[in-house]
Parts: structure tokens; C-alpha cells; sequence
């Protein structure tokens, strides 16, 4: 309970808002959940993998009791004590949490001023579920990015340019993003607004696995 409500924030009323259904699971259509708690096995966690990232908004909340999701690697996992559970090893239980990321693959591209004229910044990403991997290029200066992440729509992606390190953080509306920048240079740090338009939409690394395919990453 403790480590659903860090994610699922406890508020008046929740006990309404819970629906049970028995239906066929690859019939039922998950769309409008905002958090889901599953209990399979790893197979029909991989078959079902694709359906619950086409289909799921990004931002929804998705909690497993002991199985994972394959390569799509938890944004948390805790394990817990389970006296008296029959399955498993030592009576223990693995509760892994996800968010469903939103689509950040493509180029984009902005301005920014910086000591002198306005630049233009050009990043570049590939995106693997949550996992963000590129490359950023300004004033001929090209870096390889950094941590970056995505929680639902929100991005995070850090570079370094010209001895110049650069963290942008915002949230992602369709093909484009707000948010702030901390450009931080000679020991001086400084935060300023950072907007972005995707001047090229491409797939995710993940978005081609077929069900088949994820299969095959128990063996």
C-alpha cells in the first residue's frame, strides 16, 4: 500500500473510481485507464507489451506484481515481504512501476540567444520506451546526449558543448515542447525558458516489436 500510494496519491473517493471487469484481455479496450495493476506471466506481459504502449495515454501508471515487462526496463521496482505466499522463493514480492512514455523520436530544433546572437540548436533522438539517446549540434559544436528520459510527455535530456553543459527539461504537446534550459558555463549557472518544434517525426526503436518478437527476449 505504501508504494502505490507514492504513485497512486491516496484521495477521498478512489474506491468509486476502481473498475473490475472479466473480460478477454486482448478483446478489452484499456484506453481510458489512468493506472492499471496486472498480475501475469512474463509471456502475456510480452504479448501484450505492444497493445498497452499504442494504446495507453502517455502518463499512465502501470503497476506488476513479480514480472517485468522484458527490455522495457521498470522507472521503479521495490521488493517486499509476503509471509505466508506460496509462490516463488522466500516469500517474497517484486512490485515494478512504469509510466507510459509519450513519442519524443525525431529532430528537433529552436533559437536560443546566448552571449551574443541567437543560435540554432539542432537534437536529434532515438527513443527506446523511456530511454532517450542522440545528439545535440549548435554553433558547429556537436554532443552526445545524456540521461535522457522520458516520464509520460515529460522530457529530460542533458549535453555538453564547447566545455558548456546544457539541461533542458520540459513537457512535450504534439510537436512541441516549453519548458526551462540550465546552461551552466565557467562555474556560472543560469536558467531560461527553452521551446522546441520537431521539424521530423520518426518511429520509436520499440514501436516495431511485434508480440512475437518480445517473446523471443525471455530466451
Amino acid at each position: 500500500m505504501e508504494f502505490l500510494e507514492r504513485f497512486v496519491p491516496g484521495q477521498p473517493g478512489m474506491a468509486d473510481r476502481a473498475v473490475f471487469y472479466q473480460r478477454d484481455l486482448h478483446a478489452t479496450d484499456v484506453s481510458p485507464a489512468s493506472v492499471m495493476s496486472i498480475y501475469l506471466l512474463p509471456e502475456v506481459n510480452l504479448m501484450i507489451r505492444p497493445r498497452l504502449l499504442a494504446t495507453l495515454k502517455p502518463g499512465t501508471r502501470i503497476v506488476s506484481h513479480d514480472y517485468g515487462m522484458g527490455e522495457w526496463t521498470p522507472d521503479f521496482q521495490e521488493e517486499l515481504a509476503a509471509p505466508g505466499k506460496t509462490v516463488g522463493i522466500g516469500q517474497r514480492s517484486k512490485i515494478l512501476y512504469w509510466m507510459v512514455p509519450g513519442h519524443a523520436a525525431g529532430r528537433w530544433r529552436w533559437r536560443m540567444g546566448g552571449d551574443g546572437k541567437p543560435v540554432e540548436f539542432d537534437l536529434s533522438l532515438q527513443q527506446k520506451f523511456q530511454i532517450l539517446e542522440g545528439m545535440l549540434a549548435a554553433g558547429g559544436s556537436v554532443g552526445r546526449i545524456e540521461k535522457g528520459r522520458l516520464t509520460g510527455e515529460r522530457i529530460d535530456v542533458s549535453a555538453t558543448l564547447d566545455r558548456v553543459r546544457y539541461e533542458f527539461s520540459g513537457q512535450i504537446f504534439n510537436n512541441a515542447i516549453e519548458g526551462k534550459v540550465r546552461v551552466t558555463t565557467g562555474g556560472a549557472t543560469r536558467e531560461q525558458p527553452w521551446s522546441a518544434t520537431r521539424v521530423e517525426l520518426w518511429d520509436t526503436r520499440h514501436a516495431g516489436l511485434t508480440s512475437e518478437q518480445s517473446i523471443k527476449e525471455m530466451h
